[in-house]
C-alpha cells in the first residue's frame, strides 16, 4: 500500500468550486505511478523496456467532494 498526497488545483474545479468528477481519475493515475515507481521503477523506464501496464478497469464511489487547494490522500494497493 502507498499513500500519495495530491493538492487540488484551480483548473480541476467546476464553476461551483468543486472538483470536477472526472479529475479524480487523474489523481488515481498520480497514485498509480507513485506505487509503480515505489515497488519497481519509473513508468518511463518500463516503457523504454518495451512494456506497457494498461488500466483495464477503474471505478469510484463519490463520498464527499473536494475543493480548490484541498489536500487529498489517495491510497493505492
Amino acid at each position: 500500500m502507498l499513500l500519495s498526497r495530491v493538492r487540488v488545483r484551480y483548473a480541476e474545479t467546476d464553476a461551483m468550486g468543486w472538483v470536477y468528477y472526472a479529475c479524480y481519475l487523474h489523481y488515481f493515475e498520480v497514485a498509480r505511478s507513485e506505487l509503480i515507481r515505489g515497488i519497481w521503477k519509473s513508468y518511463r523506464k518500463i516503457e523504454e523496456d518495451g512494456l506497457r501496464l494498461p488500466v483495464i478497469e477503474a471505478g469510484c464511489k463519490y463520498v464527499s467532494g473536494a475543493q480548490y487547494e484541498d489536500e487529498l490522500d489517495v491510497e493505492t494497493v
